[in-house]
């Protein structure tokens, strides 16, 4: 396609609105939705979506903690363990390729391997997993479709290592160069996050079960030390 066809293109389609639900500003470049809303559809999968930050699961992370360390050795958060490890593991190389099909691979790939260097400890990334997808579990209305979740939980594990830019040398030009690593496109999160999510689904619900099941035995054993103080104060 021409360049004057594609600025045709962009001319005719800048002039529409829209597509996401409420939003009332003109669509950015050739897609359907304008520039903070295609954003939104990128990292967290939709237009309306909001992103998922610690600060919103820090009080699931809590629990998720300390149920761990009650039980270190089960089997189960074992092999969720290793599962989290394969799911972190980047593999061999893949070749490099930014856009069109297929370009999912390389980007997780890239990710992965920024996860590596970075020297993630699976044991933390499994924390925040579960962590996530325990607030799916306690508040749905927030994760109405499965790539939203999927996008929220890749999201918890790539902020584990920052970005950051770094410099290297260059033997051929004997010069130093500085590469950007830049946060994950919406294919590294779609490959992760639903990756993470068929593998620790349904460890992540068992999780989330015992916790409230401990946490309502909990509310009974205190519902049962001040029932004598309020019958004392009846009669």
């Amino acid at each position: 396609m021409s360049r004057a066809n594609i600025h045709e293109r962009v001319a005719a389609n800048t002039r529409l609105k829209c597509e996401a639900k409420g939003c009332t500003r003109n669509r950015t470049w050739t897609k359907c939705y304008c520039a903070p809303c295609s954003r939104n559809w990128q990292h967290n999968g939709d237009p309306n979506a909001r992103a998922i930050y610690p600060g919103d699961y820090a009080a699931h992370l809590n629990l998720v903690r300390v149920l761990f360390t009650k039980y270190p050795h089960s089997a189960a958060l074992l092999e969720a363990d290793r599962r989290m490890r394969e799911c972190l593991d980047p593999g061999l190389p893949v070749k490099r390729k930014v856009q069109g099909n297929g370009a999912e691979k390389w980007h997780a790939w890239k990710q992965r391997t920024r996860l590596k260097d970075g020297k993630l400890d699976p044991r933390l990334a499994l924390e925040h997993a579960v962590a996530v997808m325990f607030l799916a579990h306690e508040q749905p209305a927030r994760f109405p479709t499965a790539r939203i979740e999927s996008c929220a939980v890749a999201n918890a594990i790539f902020r584990l290592v920052p970005y950051f830019g770094y410099v290297h040398w260059n033997p051929k030009t004997q010069r130093n160069y500085t590469s950007h690593v830049l946060p994950p496109c919406a294919g590294a999160l779609t490959v992760l996050g639903e990756q993470v999510r068929m593998a620790l689904w349904p460890f992540a619900r068992t999780v989330a079960k015992q916790i409230e099941a401990e946490m309502l035995e909990e509310n009974r054993r205190k519902a049962a030390i001040y029932k004598p103080l309020e019958e004392r104060t009846d009669a």
